[in-house]
């Protein structure tokens, strides 16, 4: 049934957006909504943070603001490092299995080249001039090189140096020196030849965390709580001191001397100072802070700590004072779905259904010329997995997965949930609906076909269904295939039972759209190829019987969140499959990727009249126009405290208007180049 290899895109160069949009002049104040995993000061007064929510974030020290927010990754950010230019930050995302190196000019919000790594990479960095990206890997052949303005990798120390989890280029750029745990061993290495400089036998089971200012020695823990100083150019740890269980190290760049994240006695963490005069290693002091027990990282930047936590929290110590200033928080509330039905948005969220109407949402008039807006709020509890099921523009479907009672309610467009009047067969794992069909597949793959007064259409038990669409040529499955000789995709005939594989490139199908105006079929799923390993492909299905597939976009990975959508009128396809985090568009000839917007990672495609609206990864909506793919606006939900939550919309040229005189402070929107333009206040409610 399946081929036995990916018909790949053909149009590999994708027609760029039709205009390059970098982020708008205001941006919306909030710090990561997880964990914060990486925390680098500069000189200038930059704090730059990352964290598991795929974002690179950079804050003025000097009021808090925030300068740049930019999405880098679905995955979380593991690292970052900064180039030497003081425009380009390097940023290391991913997990274990799949990891990416992205390189920024975080000043304009611009990707530069991305790299994606097949395995673990184990410690990343930026050469002291900017030429080289290091990084290593579990393997025998362990350290990596990548041109720094490129990304290209670099033909360069193909050798076996041992598993590798620390290295280092030198002032010249010429050498590279690296550590290997297992057996101690310091290597020097020149980097184009790969020859061996220099080779140094040391304490193993050390991981190392920086360099002090003389570059001689470096500062590393051991396994038994050690602060060991390691001489690089001997291998020797020519000083050692008990200091527990760390959290985080830093060198004080003016003094050169260790500051430690630790925890105490009690378990209590606090700040100690460390000095080293080049032959012992000794505590000065210990910082007298008050530390919030959740903080992981810190930062130093002249005479303040900055510190960061795993809730996404970044607090400052101010010289000479104890007890920390909250600098920022997580503030966004997640819009779950979204759905828009002509000047009138429809936002899910964890508290509830907040109806929005106004002249800002009619992709016909300008967001700048808005004239009224007025709200409408359900207060109804919704879980992390809840959103709109479609009908149709007026009548849609609110699912709730974790509500094993009442997982389906109906929502009427005036902004009412109301309950079934039927029960539903089984408890769905799927939902979809069309016209006056409601279609249901149960965790034990049972397919159901209802009508809207709950009556059964049409049953059908499969082996490995993910997801399926009803269509005027029947219904459609997807599943995971079994053998060799199986298909992940089948056609069902709602009349006759009739079950009839169909040939396609995947292994697994998890997501369907239909254009019934040119009765065809696209389906996301996940395929392996010999050569690529695996990825995530869009198939169309055409032909009278829809047995014709073809591969019109293949992305490395298994990207299981992406979504297709089609707009009936043109027949264009949208699609959020995109490993740089944007929006492409298939119009039947070649692919093209909408305007991005590099602070937004889309997740979910909703289309009306000409309006694209997308909900992002970071819980934020953003709006594009579906034929010329300009950016419009984005909207966000934020929480002023006292449980109070409001909107926000940004608009690209940095005005924006919000309903709350509280939510446009300046503790919640962040100005770029001090722009903040703000649209006069209308009525709301």
């Amino acid at each position: 049934m399946r081929k036995n290899r990916l018909v790949y895109l053909l149009f590999i160069a994708l027609v760029p957006a039709p205009a390059a949009t970098a982020l708008p002049a205001t941006v919306i104040r909030s710090s990561h909504s997880g964990a914060i995993t990486a925390i680098e000061s500069t000189v200038d007064e930059l704090l730059f943070t990352a964290g598991s929510d795929g974002k690179v974030k950079v804050w003025a020290l000097d009021d808090g603001r925030l300068v740049q927010d930019i999405q880098a990754d679905r995955l979380p950010v593991r690292a970052i490092s900064l180039y030497p230019d003081d425009r380009r930050v390097a940023v290391l995302s991913g997990s274990r299995r799949s990891n990416r190196i992205s390189v920024w000019d975080w000043r304009e919000g611009e990707l530069l080249f991305v790299r994606s790594i097949s395995t673990e990479v184990i410690h990343f960095g930026v050469s002291p001039d900017g030429s080289y990206i290091h990084y290593t890997t579990p393997t025998l052949e362990s350290v990596h090189l990548l041109d720094g303005r490129t990304g290209r990798e670099l033909p360069f120390l193909r050798r076996p140096t041992g598993i590798v989890n620390w290295a280092m280029v030198g002032s010249s750029e010429e050498r590279i020196v690296s550590y290997v745990p297992a057996t101690g061993t310091v290597s020097y290495y020149d980097i184009v030849s790969g020859r061996t400089v220099a080779e140094f036998s040391g304490p193993s089971g050390l991981t190392i965390h920086s360099i002090l200012d003389q570059r001689r020695y470096a500062v590393a823990l051991d396994r038994e709580g050690l602060l060991i100083i390691l001489d690089l150019l001997t291998g020797d740890a020519v000083a050692q001191l008990p200091v527990g269980s760390v959290r985080a190290l830093r060198v004080e760049p003016s003094t050169g001397d260790i500051v430690v994240l630790a925890d105490d006695f009690s378990g209590r963490p606090t700040f100690r100072r460390y000095g080293f005069d080049g032959r012992d290693i000794r505590q000065k002091y210990e910082i007298r802070r008050t530390i919030p027990e959740t903080t992981s990282a810190f930062a130093l930047a002249a005479r303040e700590i900055l510190g960061a936590d795993f809730s996404g929290r970044i607090h400052r110590w101010p010289a000479f004072e104890n007890e920390p200033v909250e600098m920022a928080r997580s503030t966004i509330v997640p819009i779950r779905d979204a759905v828009l039905s002509g000047n009138r948005l429809h936002l899910l969220t964890a508290e509830g259904i907040v109806s929005v109407t106004s002249d800002f949402l009619d992709h016909r008039e300008t967001p700048a010329l808005t004239s009224y807006a007025r709200e409408r709020r359900i207060p109804d509890p919704m879980g992390p997995e809840s959103r709109f099921i479609t009908r149709d523009p007026l009548n849609l479907y609110v699912w709730t997965p974790e509500n094993g009672e009442a997982p389906l309610r109906r929502f009427r467009f005036y902004g009412v949930t109301l309950p079934l009047d039927f029960s539903l067969p089984v408890v769905p794992r799927f939902v979809s609906a069309r016209d006056d069909q409601l279609l249901v597949i149960s965790a034990a793959g049972e397919v159901n076909l209802l009508d809207e007064s709950g009556t059964e259409l049409f049953r059908y038990r499969g082996i490995g269904l993910q997801a399926a669409i009803s269509t005027p040529f029947g219904i459609f499955a997807g599943k995971t295939v079994e053998t060799a000789f199986d298909s992940s995709l089948v056609r069902i005939s709602p009349l006759t039972g009739e079950t009839v594989p169909l040939s396609n490139d995947a292994d697994l199908i998890f997501s369907f759209a239909f254009d019934e105006r040119r009765g065809r079929l696209f389906s996301l799923g996940v395929a392996e190829d010999e050569r690529a390993g695996l990825a995530t492909v869009l198939q169309v299905h055409e032909g009278s019987s829809t047995d014709r597939s073809r591969t019109v976009l293949s992305i490395p990975g298994e990207h299981l969140d992406s979504h297709v959508l089609v707009d009936e009128t043109t027949g264009n396809t949208f699609t959020t499959l995109d490993d740089r985090g944007g929006i492409l568009r298939w119009d039947g000839r070649r692919v093209s990727e909408l305007a991005r917007n590099t602070a937004r990672v889309p997740l979910r495609l909703r289309l009306s009249d000409g309006l694209l609206v997308a909900t992002n990864t970071d819980g934020t909506l953003s709006t594009y126009e579906a034929s010329s793919g300009e950016h419009r606006f984005d909207l966000a939900f934020v929480e002023l405290g006292n449980g109070r939550i409001e909107w926000i919309v940004v608009i690209n040229d940095g005005r924006f208007y919000t309903p709350s005189d509280t939510a446009a402070e300046a503790a919640y929107v962040s100005s770029r180049e001090e722009l903040r333009r703000r649209i006069p206040t209308l009525s709301t409610r």
